[in-house]
Parts: structure tokens; C-alpha cells; sequence
């Protein structure tokens, strides 16, 4: 605090008088930083957090855009905002905050730039369902789309020889069987549907063996093979 003093003087009669005022300065706060996710997917009920400290006391002016929900706080009394991005908005847009004291000092602005971006469209995958053991380079293809990279899961007893990452893979078997999956994503995170496609392994065919036959050269000589369950 500071104190004033004024003296006051009437030139025509010579009187005088005195006065003192006392001035108190009260800190402006500092409003900190907003923390919350810059990127977010785009989901009608997914909540995100955005909050600043508070000092005790004080209250807040929020500005938050139209194209997010504002699903709790996010007024006068509310250090946080709890937000919802049901569409895509991009390039992103600004929320901002700015703390009152319980002195009703302003603070300074504090802002954070949003981008919501959607997920991949919904995907297939083509390919055999049905595979010989032991078969090789076995190729399965997820829906292309720009920008999106692909995780493959295949089944135990089976490997991923080529093209983890992109929408084509190239599969190894042995005798299992069992269910191939893909998730997509694109490039700021956000996953897609996981789709799956099943696949069962078969044997291949089992030949009895023959008996060994001798004939002279150019002479004709028949040879009947007997499979099991083939044709």
C-alpha cells in the first residue's frame, strides 16, 4: 500500500487544509498455461479435459468455439472446461481463458489452438478363406485410403512376411488357421474400426505310394495314384 497526502490552499483567504489517501495494488494473476490435447479424433461422446491452476478465489472468462460442445464447466466458476468434438474442425480453432482475482484483477489471456480430426473410413479386407498348409506369400488386402497407415494381427502359428504398415500383406501358414485382423489409422492418431477375416487352414492331399514298375524303353505303362479325401 501507499499513502497519499494533498494540501489544499485558497489563494484569496490564505486557508489551507491537508489529506491523505491510502492506495493498496493488487497483483494481476498470471492465468497459467491451459493443459489439454491439441489434436483430438473426432467423437460424439468421447470427453476431453482443458483446465488452467487456480488461484484461490478467483473466477474465469472462457471463450470456446461453436464447433466444440461444451459438456460441463467452461463458466465464471470453472477452472476447467470438459469439451466434446463431434465434427472434424480443421485447420483448428482457438479456446482461451483469462483468470480474475478475488481482487478483480484481469489476468492475461491464455489460449490453445484445437484441431479434431475424423477417423479413417470404415474398411474390408480381401483374401482366401481357406489356404493349404504350409502355404506361402498368401496375400490379403485392406480398403485403400490416403494417409493411413494399417496394424495387422494374424493368427499364432502364421507370419507377416511383407507389408506390416500397409494395406497389403503377404501371409505364411503352417497348419493353423484362425482370424486375421487390421485396424487403420491416419496421420494425427485416430484409429478406424478394426475388421477381421477369418481363415481355416486345409491339408493338402495325401498319395499313397505305388509299387515300383520296370518296363523297357518305349514301352507305354500305366500308373494309377489313389488320394484320400482329394480328387
Amino acid at each position: 500500500s501507499r499513502v497519499y497526502y494533498t494540501r489544499v490552499v485558497n489563494n484569496a483567504t490564505g486557508c489551507e487544509n491537508t489529506a491523505t489517501t491510502t492506495v493498496t495494488v493488487n497483483p494481476r494473476p498470471s492465468t497459467a498455461p491451459i493443459v489439454g490435447e491439441t489434436n483430438v479424433c473426432t467423437d460424439p461422446n468421447a470427453l476431453h479435459i482443458y483446465q488452467v491452476t487456480a488461484l484461490p478465489g478467483s473466477t474465469f472468462q472462457w471463450s470456446i468455439p461453436t464447433d466444440f460442445v461444451t459438456h460441463l464447466g467452461g463458466t465464471s466458476a470453472d477452472f476447467f472446461a470438459l469439451l466434446k468434438f463431434p465434427n472434424p474442425v480443421s485447420p483448428g480453432k482457438v479456446i482461451s481463458v483469462a483468470e480474475r482475482s478475488a481482487k478483480g484483477c484481469l489476468g492475461p489471456v491464455q489460449t490453445l489452438t484445437i484441431t479434431a480430426t475424423p477417423p479413417p473410413p470404415a474398411i474390408t479386407i480381401s483374401g482366401p478363406a481357406i489356404v493349404c498348409e504350409n502355404s506361402t506369400n498368401v496375400t490379403f488386402t485392406a480398403t485403400a485410403a490416403p494417409g493411413v497407415t494399417y496394424t495387422w494381427l494374424v493368427p499364432v502359428g502364421t507370419t507377416i512376411m511383407s507389408g506390416q504398415g500397409t494395406n497389403e500383406i503377404k501371409v505364411n501358414f503352417t497348419t493353423f488357421g484362425g482370424t486375421i485382423y487390421v485396424t487403420p489409422a491416419n496421420s494425427g492418431g485416430c484409429a478406424g474400426t478394426t475388421v477381421s477375416h477369418t481363415v481355416s487352414v486345409t491339408n493338402a492331399p495325401v498319395v499313397d505310394p505305388f509299387t515300383t514298375s520296370t518296363v523297357c524303353s518305349e514301352e507305354p505303362v500305366g500308373l494309377t495314384f489313389t488320394t484320400l479325401g482329394s480328387t
